[in-house]
């Protein structure tokens, strides 16, 4: 149970941790007029790049892309609906 705790406050830190560090290449990036954007979320998935106009604040491209993204998601929760069931054949060993 102290190891749950321990390990829940340790992602909770390095999560802050991201979020600064990304916060503070963005900023460098708007001072250098670079129209780059790293965005992060809490649910662990992947940091975001995104291009965007600096004029009109267009995202012109995101890195992975959102139709990416989508289909990883789905592949995600396809594994879990197998819940360790092969593909071809509906029963475990």
């Amino acid at each position: 149970m102290e190891d749950t705790k321990n390990k829940a406050l340790e992602d909770k830190e390095l999560g802050t941790s991201l979020q600064e560090s990304l916060d503070r290449v963005n900023e460098f990036l708007s001072v250098q007029s670079t129209s780059l954007s790293f965005e992060f979320d809490e649910k662990g998935d992947p940091p975001i790049i995104k291009v965007i106009d600096q004029g009109s604040e267009e995202v012109i491209r995101e890195i992975p892309s959102k139709e990416f993204r989508e289909v990883a998601k789905a592949l995600e929760e396809l594994a879990d609906k197998l819940d360790n069931k092969g593909v071809l054949v509906n029963e475990t060993a």
